[in-house]
């Protein structure tokens, strides 16, 4: 199958970790089929995958992701894995959000105490659940002196909490991110995490070739099925572990019936399961 590709759009996140690039090989060496993948926020990742060229979208936003499904680009969502998001903050914690008893009051303590609390404003997965925890709390923080945008949040999170590092800034990161980048950083400190709210479910969407150009819907199907298997399922249990002392991800593969049925009632009721 020398010469064979099938393309990926995924979150920063997935490939800065390195489980996009493990999953890849294990599918090269399992298949021969050679994986490709480009990263971008989860926004950029859809808007790409909209005008064609990958049969795959790695994804941890929900609410974009059924919008995606919905307007006809992908065929369905599929639960892959999941981790969780952490806030870090000024190792002093001036906000004292370590003592929150949600990710809710956390961020109503940032506010209140008006520190400065650094914000991907990129549309990514990350962003997405920040301004879930804003609503949460009942604080829209945009135009306030203290919230700020990082200038390089469409690089991805280890980006900016380098940044939020500099800034002696609160930031929210996923929990890979925050496993890797934390011995890099001078100022700041996992503070707060536990709360539902902060659940990190990350999905894989098939695009659809009938709607989206240059998309090789059966190579696409072969990657979604294998992602789903137990092979992948047991990469994704371990990953992390030789290096951290604990997974970065726990696998969570499942359909979503929801997005599904938007998509089969638009082709009349045919279901494409991989």
């Amino acid at each position: 199958m020398s010469g064979v590709r099938v393309r990926l759009a995924s979150t920063i996140g997935l490939i800065d970790s390195g489980i996009v690039p493990a999953l890849a090989e294990q599918y090269r060496r399992r298949s021969g089929v050679e994986v490709g993948y480009a990263g971008a926020g989860t926004s950029a990742a859809l808007e790409r995958a909209k005008r064609g060229g990958f049969e795959l979208v790695l994804a941890h936003a929900p609410s974009l992701e059924e919008q995606f499904v919905r307007d006809g680009y992908g065929l369905a969502r599929y639960e892959l894995m999941q981790n969780d998001f952490v806030l870090f903050g000024p190792r002093s914690d001036p906000a004292g959000i370590r003592t929150a008893n949600s990710a809710a009051e956390a961020v109503r303590r940032i506010a209140a105490s008006r520190a400065v609390f650094l914000t991907r404003g990129d549309g990514s997965g990350t962003h997405v659940k920040e301004l879930d925890v804003w609503a949460a709390a009942e604080i829209d923080p945009r135009g306030q002196p203290w919230y700020r945008t990082d200038r390089s949040g469409a690089l991805g999170n280890s980006a900016a909490a380098e940044a939020a590092d500099a800034l002696e800034a609160y930031i929210l990161v996923d929990r890979a991110t925050a496993l890797a980048v934390a011995p890099r950083l001078r100022t700041l400190a996992p503070l707060y995490d536990g709360d539902p709210l902060l659940l990190n479910v990350i999905s894989a969407i098939p695009i659809d070739p009938t709607r989206v150009p240059d998309v090789d819907g059966e190579q696409g199907a072969r990657l979604l099925a294998w992602l789903l298997g137990p092979e992948a399922r047991q990469l994704i249990a371990t990953f992390g572990v030789d290096r951290f002392g604990r997974p970065l991800y726990v696998p969570r593969t499942g359909r979503i019936e929801r997005a599904a049925t938007d998509a089969s009632k638009r082709r009349g009721g045919e279901r494409r399961d991989p």
